[in-house]
């Protein structure tokens, strides 16, 4: 049975993002700031879910205020892979961004067949139009600097996803990812614009590779 589980409303933070052009230099980045490594590298995978007429994929293109995410969530678990049958656990997430910040709802669930997730997807969010539309994987690796979170992904690779989850038109990104995350309670300004000169990027996975493998095709 899913549940609820740490979710705060009240509490919003704030997400700056940060391309480059490569894994090498995104690390050399976390050197020069010299943030320490707080947990082990994981593989992360999700499935993203969103109406036929692809309002979330529109809403964070457009940059709406506020919108919506949903996806599931594993770690550590390839779901092209997922034999039939066999038990796997992850989290469905509903990420909202609003004019002041970012926050996340989110529920475990696990299932014994990828196909039944769309259902779950419906009932737990409360959307009965939702549908399965992309999967994304990359690795990542986690930081910390004073009050900042970082994290850096990279090896990002996206595939379409049909509504009887067959996983179509795989690609790769060699670019990375660098994410610094804090509290909107922080007064302390973000610790790459302290150190090194780099322009935020408004970029959403989602929203990226949807436009590769979907909105755009013909």
């Amino acid at each position: 049975m899913s549940s609820l589980i740490n979710f705060d409303q009240k509490v919003l933070r704030s997400e700056k993002k940060y391309i480059t052009r490569s894994p090498a230099h995104a690390f050399e980045v976390i050197n020069l700031l010299g943030a320490r490594e707080q947990y082990s590298q994981r593989a992360v995978s999700s499935i993203y879910f969103d109406t036929l007429s692809f309002n979330s994929f529109f809403d964070g293109e457009e940059g709406s205020v506020p919108r919506k995410k949903y996806r599931y969530r594993v770690y550590d678990t390839n779901l092209q892979s997922t034999e039939k049958g066999t038990a796997t656990s992850g989290v469905f997430e509903k990420k909202e961004t609003f004019s002041t910040g970012r926050s996340k709802l989110k529920w475990n669930s696990s299932f014994n067949d990828i196909s039944d997730l769309t259902d779950k997807a419906r009932d737990i969010f409360k959307n009965r139009h939702l549908f399965p539309t992309i999967y994304i994987q990359y690795s990542r690796r986690y930081f910390r600097l004073s009050d900042s979170d970082i994290t850096i992904d990279f090896n990002m690779s996206a595939c379409k996803v049909t509504s009887d989850y067959r996983f179509l038109n795989n690609f790769f990104d060699d670019r990375s990812v660098i994410e610094v995350k804090q509290s909107l309670e922080s007064n302390v300004a973000c610790p790459i614009e302290r150190k090194i000169t780099m322009l935020t990027a408004r970029f959403s996975k989602y929203c990226e590779f949807s436009k590769r493998l979907l909105i755009c095709k013909t």
